[in-house]
């Protein structure tokens, strides 16, 4: 990542084990990026960016990685960043706020990735451009999100959220274990004609994916992948001003698909 783009559309995210866990060609970036910011004539640039309010008020479980900065990178408690990346690179302001909700949100959750742009899990799909023109694409959903079903049902029952529990032990008795919540994040103003598709497409593939899943013999399957087949996938195409609501459900156990 070109240090230009951490101060303008990349917002990065390190755990508090960073230095055992980047490789030093990383570490000599962070270096650089404290380095700079910390030199004289950058006071100006830091004025162009307010500080965000999750950093503020949640000070015990992230911070700046340049002390008196207001800026990414952001270092997160290890234990709130659920996530096996060793750097976390987000590209838009809805998805660095998604990231935060799901730290301050991490009892829920098991693991996270965020996919990068190319090359990771595509999903084709088509679309009829200005109603006209057949067009063909793929996309890679942004969030990979894991949920031992154990682990969430006693999180619920601790907390009393018992309305939507059925679903979840029903799920049990098909023999999944982890619910995959695969989440694509849009702006509040999107209107690209591709994104209606984008998430029909996507809503029917892991549907299926889960039904093939659901058919599969596990002993035919390698015994490290097993229980990789025992997962159950959902998709959700959200923008910022749904995300209190999808956490406010995966809180009740409401979005178990």
């Amino acid at each position: 990542t070109r240090l230009s783009e951490l101060d303008r559309d990349t917002t990065a995210f390190l755990s508090e084990d960073y230095e055992n866990e980047l490789e030093d060609n990383n570490k000599t970036v962070l270096e650089y990026v404290n380095e700079w910011r910390k030199g004289k004539g950058d006071e100006k640039q830091l004025l162009l960016f307010k500080p965000d309010l999750f950093i503020q008020t949640q000070s015990e479980i992230i911070r700046t990685y340049v002390n008196n900065d207001t800026r990414s990178p952001y270092v997160v408690n290890t234990s709130k960043l659920k996530n096996p990346q060793n750097i976390i690179l987000v590209s838009h302001s809805p998805e660095k706020e998604f990231v935060f909700l799901l730290i301050e949100h991490s009892a829920h959750i098991d693991s996270w990735v965020k996919s990068p742009d190319k090359n990771f899990y595509s999903i084709d799909y088509e679309y009829w451009k200005g109603g006209k023109d057949r067009v063909r694409r793929s996309f890679n959903p942004d969030f990979f999100i894991k949920i031992n079903i154990d682990n969430y049902i006693s999180k619920l029952e601790s907390n009393g959220s018992l309305n939507h529990l059925e679903n979840l032990r029903n799920l049990q008795d098909e023999g999944i274990e982890s619910l995959i919540r695969v989440v694509e994040i849009k702006s509040d103003e999107d209107q690209e004609e591709a994104t209606p598709a984008k998430a029909e497409y996507a809503k029917a593939h892991f549907e299926n994916v889960s039904k093939k899943l659901k058919t599969i013999n596990v002993a035919d399957i390698e015994k490290q992948y097993r229980d990789d087949a025992k997962q159950h996938y959902t998709f959700d195409l959200l923008t910022p001003n749904q995300f209190t609501r999808w956490f406010t459900d995966l809180k009740k156990g409401k979005q178990a698909g």
